[in-house]
């Protein structure tokens, strides 16, 4: 059976966001009912990120869908500034999505004109 790093109920701004995640990193995990959140990290949109004592991972659960980063094999050593920067770079990554959403909405054009 082929697994899917998208859960099939997000919608698709949150997928778009969930792929820029990936391309940081992070996998997805399944779903987040259950799942232990300590220590809540910050948040962007619909997005919270996570991170549990004794972890070496930062998580991020929208709409019940939990992604984790491992950063274990990083340079980690305990600095808390590189932690920082880590969940910087993952909320600029979705906000970068929602920017690019709202230009391409775009504005609404008129065929023809109209009279007051």
């Amino acid at each position: 059976m082929k697994t899917s790093n998208f859960p099939c109920w997000l919608s698709p701004i949150q997928l778009e966001e969930a792929e820029a995640l990936i391309n940081l990193g992070f996998r997805y995990c399944g779903n987040a009912d259950n799942f232990c959140v300590e220590r809540k990290v910050s948040s962007v949109g619909k997005w919270t990120f996570y991170t549990c004592d004794g972890q070496v991972a930062l998580d991020a659960i929208c709409d019940g869908a939990l992604y984790s980063r491992c950063l274990e094999l990083e340079t980690w050593h305990g600095d808390q500034t590189w932690f920082n920067n880590q969940v910087r770079q993952a909320r600029k990554a979705i906000q970068e999505v929602q920017r690019r959403k709202k230009e391409r909405q775009g504005v609404q054009l008129s065929l023809f004109e109209v009279q007051p």
